[in-house]
């Protein structure tokens, strides 16, 4: 092997496990938003103010879905005082939703449609807030982990 091809090899190497971890990161985004802009979209149906969305808020959900998928954390509210203390974002009332699902085509509809069919869920999706962010986050067996976290802040942010 050349001096050429043994760079080009290495190169690829090192750089592969980055350019699906950044893929992906950017898959997850897209997901979010998606899951965000259907939020939004069910809120005017229903005459409701659409949400403003956060980076502090997604990268708390982002990081709750990722420990949730990692086994570090039952699916659930465990810790979600916590998590809204960590935010520093001052509020005045507040609202968590969590989903899982594997093998739909589109996790993302899954996911929303099961909060729209679920009363306490539901109440979050159209309730008085006005900021959001949505993490999402993958398993080794390909489940997805969501989580939305809702904010009602005076002033909107």
């Amino acid at each position: 092997m050349t001096f050429r091809a043994l760079s080009a090899f290495l190169l690829t190497a090192l750089i592969s496990p980055f350019a699906v971890a950044a893929e992906e990161s950017s898959g997850f985004t897209s997901m979010e938003k998606a899951v965000f802009e259907v939020i939004n979209k069910a809120r005017t149906q229903h005459g409701k103010a659409p949400l403003i969305w956060n980076e502090k808020i997604q990268l708390a959900c982002r990081q709750h879905s990722r420990q949730t998928a990692q086994g570090k954390r039952p699916l659930g509210h465990d810790d979600f005082d916590e998590r809204l203390k960590n935010l520093a974002i001052s509020f005045q009332s507040a609202g968590e939703n969590v989903a899982s699902n594997r093998g739909h085509d589109d996790p993302v509809a899954h996911a929303v449609k099961g909060w729209l069919k679920s009363p306490g869920h539901r109440a979050n999706l159209l309730g008085d807030f006005t900021l959001t962010g949505v993490g999402i986050a993958r398993d080794k067996e390909g489940r997805f982990y969501f989580t939305q976290i809702f904010l009602k802040t005076t002033p909107p942010l």
